[in-house]
């Protein structure tokens, strides 16, 4: 029952995505109520350069003064990793920070121990916006301190690919489950169906490290050394829930997790506008929304795509349901019997057909990759946006910007109203032949 409460949680976010951005509620085209509500407006300076100019006018040469000259809002979103995987080493009571501008279009990570690999160094990642002949991407870059001289700035090093893979993306565990991060259980510090049972949270696991690191915190305000000191308030709350509020900051990991899907999506879709395709394509592409999508389709082209479907369906779940068992094991292996046994039965019910069909359009007829929609943790696939809802969000809300003719907007607007069907009515003179290597 909760499973199907969550799918259909998911599926009214989605519409009120989709209604608020059609309204115009929002500022930014396409964000809608969940953007409006997780992203605010941001300062222009905040760059990997603007910093760099920063550092080199001011003359900063240590990486504690760096972060007191962070702006506000970057000192105050931020997510916390107790369990890292970078190249930036942590522990429960030094976790590793990912602070981010209200948007996350700059990132920036440190850790806090002086012995921990990599203090010596800040990552930053920047999302940098598509232009007239330029596809969005995300570069990256690190800031590197040492005593004897300035720090110097290396970009997009090398090494950076090998856990942000060729496509250069963040890399962030997709909802509801982030093991190794403060919050690991949808922003719960332990099994958020236990209760508010003051016993059932004493014997969590991250429960006990989140209370250690408070109390670091708490000391180095109080000796004015130390880099946590920087952070802002998240009016942490160690009774379970990271914060009792209910906004964008009551679910710090969540709001990260879906500023970074739509930065995710803001680059395909840029890649897609630049695709010499897109015109021929971008109906079928929208209709990978709709159960009947091979209607979409010739005659001749339908079986072989039906072929190509039911294979990719298959490897895809495949991937789906393998990507969430890491997961969770992982998230035993820090928590122990304190993890939600229901998360992974949860999870791996939110995979969606609508994405081997979306698979079909951006890799056979548009020479993209489905990747480039994911966030996943080395190049794996799953994880879309919120649950079951993510593929949703790219194809009725960005996708959509494709769209601007009368026609178009006509075709749109029947599909969204079919929509609650599950089946939408092809145009015949928008179908597609067969093309690319299945001929």
């Amino acid at each position: 029952m909760k499973s199907k409460m969550c799918t259909l949680f998911h599926v009214l976010i989605g519409f009120v995505f989709l209604l608020t951005s059609s309204l115009g509620y929002s500022a930014f085209p396409g964000e809608g109520f969940i953007l409006g509500n997780f992203r605010h407006p941001t300062r222009t300076d905040l760059t990997i350069d603007g910093l760099d100019s920063l550092i080199r006018n001011e003359g900063i040469v240590s990486l504690d003064e760096t972060l007191s000259r962070l702006p506000e809002e970057m000192l105050q979103s931020y997510v916390l990793v107790y369990s890292s995987r970078s190249r930036q080493e942590a522990s429960p009571q030094f976790p590793r920070v990912i602070t981010y501008s209200n948007d996350a279009r700059l990132i920036i990570a440190f850790n806090g121990h002086p012995e921990h690999r990599g203090y010596s160094k800040l990552e930053m990642i920047e999302f940098i916006p598509a232009t007239q002949r330029t596809a969005a991407r995300f570069d990256f870059a690190e800031l590197e301190f040492n005593p004897s001289g300035p720090p110097v700035m290396h970009k997009n090093p090398a090494m950076c690919m090998n856990c942000h893979t060729i496509q250069q993306r963040p890399n962030w565990d997709g909802y509801l489950l982030w093991p190794g991060v403060y919050g690991s259980e949808d922003d719960h510090l332990t099994n958020k169906f236990a209760g508010r049972d003051p016993e059932v949270y004493s014997q969590s696991t991250e429960y006990k490290a989140f209370k250690s690191y408070l109390r670091t915190r708490v000391d180095q305000i109080s000796q004015k050394k130390g880099r946590y000191r920087f952070l802002r308030d998240r009016d942490e709350n160690p009774d379970g829930v990271l914060i009792p509020k209910l906004n964008a900051a009551a679910v710090p990991n969540l709001r990260f997790n879906i500023l970074l899907h739509d930065l995710a999506f803001q680059r395909a879709l840029s890649q897609l506008q630049l695709s010499n395709r897109i015109e021929q394509v971008k109906h079928a592409l929208q209709a990978s929304a709709c159960e009947n999508f091979l209607d979409f389709f010739s005659d001749d082209a339908r079986p072989r795509i039906a072929a190509r479907l039911k294979e990719d369906q298959r490897e895809l779940e495949s991937a789906h349901k393998a990507e969430i068992t890491q997961r969770y094991d992982r998230a035993i292996e820090l928590n122990g019997s304190t993890v939600n046994p229901r998360s992974i039965e949860m999870l791996n019910e939110t995979f969606d057909p609508t994405i081997a069909r979306l698979k079909i359009i951006m890799e056979l007829y548009l020479d993209t990759s489905l990747k480039d929609l994911s966030v996943a943790p080395f190049g794996r696939m799953g994880g879309f946006g919120t649950g079951d809802s993510g593929i949703n969000l790219f194809l009725m809300v960005y996708v959509p910007r494709l769209f601007t003719s009368p026609t178009d907007l006509e075709f749109i607007t029947n599909l969204f109203k079919l929509r609650t069907k599950e089946r939408c009515v092809p145009l015949l003179n928008r179908q597609l032949t067969l093309q690319g290597p299945l001929n």
